[in-house]
């Protein structure tokens, strides 16, 4: 049985305008459901059970109007919940809602279908975009320099992959769990046994994959886990298509061939590893990208249930007590001394897995996903840069052209969704072996061009 609270609440602010008796006053709308939100504003006085009209800017290119019933009412501040909304602005608002909770898992989204150009509600304002940018810049730092940290670390000391995994997950969570107690205390509380359940598996596909990375680290480069890794928004758009869950379209495949050839340019025609172009070592990171991927797939639906925070502490959670199990068998020791150096870097590389989830949720406050996902494109290329200054691997033309071809790919792949198609199909659409005819194909090039309906 769920517990009662049904949907988490998504810490964000984004800016909206009230409408009630032709009166209109902005306000600040945040802690966003898919039934409901809280509101701000010192303007237009609510009382509960009145039932007034908002419009909300998600970003610089969509905006939702619904009408909201006052449920509560505490000086300026009010939550509400939605009594009447179109279904594609319904559609919007999950979509948007899905987008936040998979970027803050790990930086990666899909811009929504055919978004319309809007500009922000009138007589919003604007809120000062540095600290969030700020964040921002600081999860590009962390990310990119967590890699390198491992490859450091397992060269220069007597840690092996399996330890420095454990140690990355068991300091992640306990940083998580001490943010999420202070976040979300309701949330952990709220959690039930299936969803207990539920994480927990989820917990062994995203979160159990990082052994994987660090024994892919001891036998490849940075360089080549930065290029392979990159991949992980074509692996997550394909497996989305397959699943029905999204469409294809001409720009969306060339996305995906650009990125998987600038991939095999950088890995087979760059500087090889351990005299290999292609070995061991890259097939556990693209073994890595693909678990990742379809845990970025198939995740959102229970952390929406639970909450960001509450998800991703108990799947460190329960992550960590599989492998300290799985070490306690094997009955590994730690070592009896390690340099300075090695304890500080386990110590940076656990604390910026868990700093990344807090740094990137305070930039999700005010900017949009599709920003986040863009400027996450710049994580290759710093980890890249920072490999070949710290750790000096070998950077040839290249490396550098293969990993800019995945990075235009992956930004290519992930706009697809918002390029007006040629031709949009579904792989799902018809049985193997069969041929559309010139009738449908035409009523789906119709419906391609068609515009969003407006709500009135």
């Amino acid at each position: 049985m769920y517990s009662s609270r049904h949907q988490s609440r998504i810490a964000i602010e984004r800016p909206g305008v009230l409408t009630r008796h032709g009166q209109t006053s902005a306000c600040r709308v945040s802690d966003f459901t898919e039934q409901g939100f809280r509101l701000q504003t010192d303007v237009l006085p609510v009382v509960v059970g009145e039932v007034v009209h908002l419009t909300c800017a998600l970003d610089t290119r969509e905006e939702i109007e619904c009408r909201i019933a006052v449920t509560y009412v505490h000086r300026s501040v009010f939550g509400a919940h939605i009594v009447e909304m179109s279904p594609e602005h319904q559609e919007r608002l999950s979509r948007f809602i899905e987008d936040v909770i998979t970027v803050n898992i790990d930086g990666t989204v899909v811009l929504p279908h055919a978004p319309e150009r809007l500009g922000s509600p009138a007589g919003t304002h604007r809120v000062s975009r540095l600290a969030p940018i700020l964040c921002l810049l600081g999860v590009i730092v962390l990310v990119s320099a967590i890699t390198p940290a491992i490859k450091y670390t397992l060269q220069h000391s007597a840690v092996d992959f399996l330890e420095l995994a454990s140690s990355r997950i068991v300091i992640g969570f306990l940083f998580l769990a001490g943010i999420t107690m202070w976040f979300d205390f309701q949330g952990l509380r709220s959690l039930t046994a299936r969803h207990l359940g539920k994480l927990t598996l989820l917990g062994l596909l995203g979160v159990g994959a990082y052994p994987i990375a660090a024994w892919g680290l001891v036998y490849t480069s940075v360089t080549h886990f930065a290029i392979i890794y990159s991949l992980l928004p074509t692996f997550t758009t394909l497996i989305s298509i397959a699943r029905g869950k999204d469409h294809a379209n001409v720009a969306t495949m060339t996305g995906l061939l650009v990125s998987w050839a600038g991939c095999l340019v950088a890995v087979l025609a760059g500087p090889s590893v351990q005299d290999m172009s292609w070995g061991f070592g890259d097939a556990l990171i693209l073994l890595f990208t693909l678990m990742m991927s379809f845990y970025l797939v198939v995740s959102p639906g229970t952390i929406k249930q639970v909450g960001v925070w509450t998800a991703n502490t108990t799947m460190f959670g329960s992550a960590s007590l599989v492998i300290l199990s799985g070490e306690a068998v094997r009955g590994t020791a730690p070592p009896a001394s390690l340099p300075v150096v090695a304890v500080g870097l386990l110590l940076f590389i656990g604390a910026a897995t868990a700093g990344v989830f807090l740094l990137r949720s305070r930039a999700l406050q005010s900017l949009s996903p599709a920003v986040v996902g863009a400027y996450h494109n710049l994580i290759p290329i710093c980890t890249i840069g920072l490999a070949c200054l710290w750790l000096s691997e070998a950077v040839t033309v290249y490396t550098w052209l293969g990993a800019l071809a995945v990075v235009a790919g992956t930004e290519l792949v992930r706009r697809a969704p918002a390029l007006k198609p040629f031709r949009r199909w579904h792989l799902a659409a018809l049985p193997q072996g069969t041929q559309p005819s010139e009738g449908s194909l035409a009523a789906e090039q119709a419906e391609s061009y068609e515009l969003p309906a407006k709500v009135a």
